[in-house]
């Protein structure tokens, strides 16, 4: 796997979801939603974008591919 996909597949695996999470916290939080709820909600909006990911899971295959070198 070369490293721009290993950037891409740690951006969609790591990064976005921390970012969306984080962001309904504390936009629902600024709205006057209280805590549990706004946590609740913020994983909930999580559990969205990977049903999202499911959903183009077949165009994400089409843009990574592994491959195995030898070791010496």
């Amino acid at each position: 796997m070369k490293v721009s996909m290993g950037m891409k597949a740690v951006l969609l695996a790591y990064f976005m979801p921390v970012i969306i999470v984080t962001v309904m916290l504390l936009f629902l939080l600024e709205m006057g939603t209280g805590e549990f709820h706004a946590g609740i909600i913020s994983l909930v909006s999580l559990a969205g974008y990977y049903l999202v990911i499911y959903r183009v899971r077949e165009k994400l295959k089409k843009q990574f591919y592994f491959y195995i070198e030898k070791a010496d």
